[in-house]
């Protein structure tokens, strides 16, 4: 181990404590700010998306709570740490990455959060809204819709139309495409 340098790991997990660490994780995550946010996902991030670094970096007040409940969780666990030296200290159960084999880590599944700040959510809402709105009146119609290329205008009218108007609000656009 020393010589090769592996970083391996063995973790067993009592599965019926599973949704519990989510649903306390979720509710903690969803009183964050955005800064909050951001530390915690720069956090896992270096840490390869590492969920108990993830935990350790809630808010002091929930994160011993939440690291607590993680080790509980992790009935045993075995590593190769005290034989070579870890770049990047783990500890058992990682988020999923988005990319391949590293960070970013895909975070909004796992605790029920987007961790884009409202100012980037809206940008990128206006970044994908306003150049389909050729009149710039804030709506989407069948004619504007067949313009940026969708097949079937009166389907995503259909879909995404919920007061009824005939066409799509920017409000409705991003319920319907998931900015909210």
């Amino acid at each position: 181990i020393k010589r090769t340098k592996i970083m391996q790991s063995l973790s067993l997990y009592r599965s019926s404590e599973f949704m519990a660490l989510r649903n306390n994780t979720r509710a903690t995550v969803a009183n964050l700010t955005d800064d909050q946010k951001t530390a915690a996902k720069n956090a896992t991030e270096a840490h390869r998306c590492d969920v108990q670094h993830f935990l350790a970096a809630m808010p002091t007040t929930a994160n011993a709570s939440l690291v607590g409940k993680f080790q509980q969780l992790r009935s045993k666990y075995v590593s190769t740490k005290e034989f070579t030296d870890w770049k990047v200290d783990t500890n058992g159960l990682g988020f999923n990455f988005v990319g391949w084999n590293e960070p970013p880590c895909e975070l909004s599944e796992s605790v029920g959060l987007s961790f884009r700040s409202k100012k980037d959510k809206k940008k990128e809402l206006d970044d994908m809204f306003d150049p389909m709105d050729s009149n710039g009146d804030g709506y989407l119609d069948k004619e504007e819709l067949k313009n940026a290329g969708e097949e079937d205008p009166d389907k995503a009218i259909e879909d995404a139309d919920s007061d009824g108007d005939g066409k799509i609000s920017k409000r409705e656009f991003g319920k319907a495409y998931g900015w909210r």
